[in-house]
């Protein structure tokens, strides 16, 4: 299970680190568009770490049959986002800017899970005299 923890941790501290950067940078400019980017990824990335630690177990699950709550995490999920973006929706009601970052915010995490499963970079380099070509995943 190392490569799934690997994977949640590297996602979970880069996600931060981005929203951290463009959080600041925003702030300059308009703070309610920080303040929206922060929340919305915050959100995802709460939500993202609660499903891995899922998937984690899930996976190491052994002949046990498998009891799914699938439907009370969906609405669990969506009920973080929704109120993320309500929240995000009063921070500027004319210009819609705290809720358009806020749903920016939100992808953020997804737009860094995607990078790392393609690019294959939270994987450990491999060792001397390894001979697997880097496809194990």
């Amino acid at each position: 299970m190392e490569p799934l923890k690997r994977f949640r941790l590297m996602t979970v501290r880069v996600t931060l680190l981005l929203t951290l950067v463009a959080a600041v940078v925003a702030w300059r400019f308009n703070p309610v568009v920080a303040k929206g980017l922060l929340a919305g990824s915050i959100a995802a990335t709460l939500v993202f770490w609660i499903i891995a630690l899922r998937t984690e177990k899930l996976a190491l699950a052994h002949r046990d049959p498998v009891k799914s709550c699938g439907l009370w995490w969906v609405i669990f999920r969506m009920g973080v986002f929704g109120v993320t973006l309500g929240w995000a929706y009063h921070l500027d009601t004319y210009a819609y800017s705290g809720l358009i970052s806020a749903a920016i915010g939100l992808f953020v995490v997804r737009f860094v899970a995607a990078f790392f499963g393609l690019t294959g970079l939270d994987l450990p380099p491999p060792e001397p005299g390894d001979q697997t070509d880097g496809t194990d995943r």
